[in-house]
């Protein structure tokens, strides 16, 4: 196999002839690796080419050598053994730069399907990379930015800096700067170790505990552009990294709906997700693990949203009884924790699909489509006036949402934020059976309404804003939204819930929102996640 590295990615240029079972035949791969990474020379260090399976129980390592190197690339080549054909299904392919036992330089692909003769002969071609490397200054520019902030959010630990036992000392692991060390008896703390095999399994996720020390399991999202996300829209940062006027690099979402312990929210898998709560009370159960904890805001929802609509990992999920709806010849594979009349309803947090997670990789966040609703803060309907916390400082607990004196914004068609009830604010009306964006009211209604989000209207000569498409409160575009939809009452106080439940079918997704509830309604449908930011950061 041939390999070129594109950025931080492996792109398959070349193949080989395939390893057949039985017999003592070898696969040649060779790397041609960009010379200088992160302003190191990679060419100091030596490279381990690793196949790992997709639940990370099988892996093969084989440590290639130096053919050459020249200005812009070292040539790196290795013969594969038949350890790697003895793993087949979904694996990904990590190459490491070491030196010594301290991983310097780590780049991987993204899953795929081999067969024992890993030929991988679906994989882009030697064309694809080039016109990769030929993309626009500017492209390779945002690549390169895109690339060093997931770098940021993750900080790939694993292996780290070993420290081997031996007789005058014990042994232990530098990850971060941060060392473990073993204790008189030889182990190392629980906490530790878990925090270690969650990052070893996937660098951007991440146990974070709370102010009772008790862990939950966080997904690192690295910050992006409106541009990244929406084509056309401006190169500034999506406002659910900018927090209280401080622009965050990273922030971190439950990677499952959350269950409540000793009236506290904790993301943790194969768990009954919490329901017959309401908002105030999810509200609570974030806000009291300490600072930086929060309930999702629209803000993060709609960044993850717009990220999976553009990088085609629309995520599917519990919406029709225990399966997806366009998922209904797969044997069920989630674990039911409710059932109703011998019909699966809730199932277990994480236990469905890989394609029920956000980024279709069981690194990223499980279901955001279906299963139960879940509350998030930043937006409101007052009468149909719809209204936000500025950017994402919902996230900041101290701003009781539910307070009077909360600093609520209104939304001009210029995109400018303004008092509440100013003449010309953007409201949600009903006008010939679409919900549309409206400059004005002619009735208010106390029941339900509402359409696909991607056919949401607008009244004429109303300008809808980047705003509202940044909030995912109005379509960017026509397409990728898929049947999601979209519900309102445009009377009294509505909080919007996302996702959809167990029986809303194709509606169900990551662009569903039902703007239709008051903060204090509850029931077994609807459920929360909470998120989490670094407060000290300045």
């Amino acid at each position: 196999m041939k390999f070129k590295v594109v950025g931080k990615s492996l792109i398959l240029t070349n193949s080989s002839h395939k390893i057949t079972e039985g017999e003592n035949s070898f696969d040649t791969v060779e790397i041609a690796v960009p010379r200088y990474h992160d302003d190191c020379d990679l060419s100091t260090l030596s490279f381990r080419f690793s196949e790992v399976s997709e639940d990370g129980e099988n892996s093969a390592v084989q440590v290639l050598r130096h053919t050459k190197c020249d200005e812009k690339y070292i040539y790196l080549k290795g013969t594969i053994t038949s350890d790697f054909s003895a793993i087949a299904g979904k694996v990904l392919f990590m190459l490491t730069g070491v030196n010594g036992e301290n991983v310097v330089a780590k780049f991987q692909s993204n899953p795929f399907t081999v067969s024992d003769d890993i030929s991988l002969m679906s994989l882009p071609n030697e064309t694809t990379a080039e016109q990769l490397f030929n993309q626009t200054q500017l492209e390779v520019q945002k690549a390169i930015d895109a690339a060093e902030r997931a770098e940021i959010a993750s900080q790939t630990p694993a292996p780290a800096e070993i420290y081997p036992a031996t007789k005058e000392k014990l042994g232990g692991v530098k990850v971060d700067e941060n060392t473990i060390t073993a204790s008189s008896d030889g182990t190392i703390s629980a906490k530790e170790v878990q925090n270690l095999a969650v990052q070893i399994a996937h660098p951007n996720n991440f146990l974070i505990y709370d102010n009772a020390g008790k862990p939950s399991v966080m997904v690192a999202i690295p910050k992006f552009y409106l541009d990244e996300v929406i084509d056309g829209a401006s190169h500034t940062v999506h406002p659910a990294f900018i927090i209280n006027g401080i622009e965050h690099n990273v922030i971190y979402i439950s990677k499952y709906q959350n269950v409540v312990e000793y009236d506290k929210a904790y993301s943790l898998p194969m768990k009954d997700p919490a329901t017959n709560v309401n908002f105030d009370q999810a509200w609570n159960y974030c806000k009291s693990k300490g600072a930086g904890w929060h309930l999702m805001t629209n803000a993060e929802w709609a960044a993850i949203a717009l990220w999976c609509k553009k990088n085609g990992t629309m995520p599917k999920g519990n919406n029709n009884y225990g399966k997806d709806t366009y998922e209904m010849n797969l044997p069920q594979k989630a674990a039911a924790t409710l059932l109703d009349n011998g019909k699966t309803v809730r199932t277990a947090t994480g236990s469905g699909e890989i394609s029920w997670y956000h980024d279709n990789t069981y690194a990223g966040i499980a279901d955001l489509n279906g299963n139960v609703w879940e509350w998030n803060s930043g937006v409101r309907l007052n009468n149909g006036e719809i209204q936000i916390l500025a950017n994402n400082d919902a996230a900041d607990m101290n701003i009781s949402v539910s307070n009077t004196n909360a600093p609520w914004k209104a939304i001009m068609s210029d995109g400018s934020l303004v008092v509440p009830g100013t003449t010309g604010t953007l409201k949600y009306a009903l006008k010939n059976n679409k919900c549309t964006v409206s400059t004005s009211l002619t009735n208010q209604l106390t029941s339900a309404y509402g359409n696909t989000f991607k056919t949401l209207a607008v009244d004429s000569g109303v300008e809808i804003p980047e705003i509202m498409k940044a909030l995912a409160l109005y379509p960017a575009d026509s397409n990728g939204y898929e049947e999601d939809y979209f519900y309102v009452v445009n009377s009294g106080e509505r909080f919007p819930i996302h996702g959809g439940n167990w029986n809303n079918g194709a509606n169900a997704g990551v662009f569903d929102v039902a703007l239709n509830n008051a903060p204090l309604n509850s029931n077994n449908q609807i459920g929360f996640r909470c998120a989490y930011f670094n407060p000290n950061q300045t």
